[in-house]
């Protein structure tokens, strides 16, 4: 099975995990891995051998455990550092949170990103927001469509061939 997995459509989590079945020697074992979490599936791997350990999967079109669990939780957003959940088979600890494909962007707050503001708020300082119809944009920075047509055309020549 090949654990090569893009980001797109599962969250991303660092994890340490153990065995809940065995001897006390192998439950009290944590490993390092990373746990893909999607809807159809849910997916443990081992960082050591990049194999997957256990894979939690959904039925028709109900979510799998993983997933129902990530969407309890705020869709992810109160998995923090230290954080257990349980598995088929398998005690896991969240580390560290990759990457939330149900959260893409960051929450914002709804001030203004000026001077001084935080690297949490500069995202919020290249927006254009729209007041009684007209930008905060001046106009001379504005481009009309048609340049911006060309221009895409330029940077993606193969999508408009």
């Amino acid at each position: 099975m090949s654990t090569a997995r893009t980001t797109g459509g599962s969250s991303v989590f660092t994890v340490l995990y153990a065995p809940t079945s065995g001897s006390a020697r192998q439950r009290r074992r944590w490993l390092c891995g990373r746990m893909y979490v999607g809807f159809d599936r849910t997916t443990l791997v081992d960082d050591e051998s990049h194999k997957a350990v256990c894979v939690a999967s959904g039925t028709g079109i109900r979510p799998n455990a993983g997933y129902a669990m990530m969407q309890a939780a705020g869709n992810g957003a109160e998995w923090q550092s230290g954080t257990e959940l349980a598995l088929p088979r398998y005690a896991v600890q969240i580390e560290e949170v990759m990457h939330l494909h149900l959260l893409p962007y960051a929450a914002w707050d709804g001030s203004d990103a000026g001077e001084g503001a935080g690297p949490e708020q500069a995202g919020a300082a290249w927006t254009v927001t729209l007041e009684k119809g007209k930008g905060n944009v001046p106009p001379s920075s504005r481009r009309s469509s048609h340049e911006l047509l060309r221009q895409l055309e330029n940077a993606y020549p193969h999508f408009y061939a």
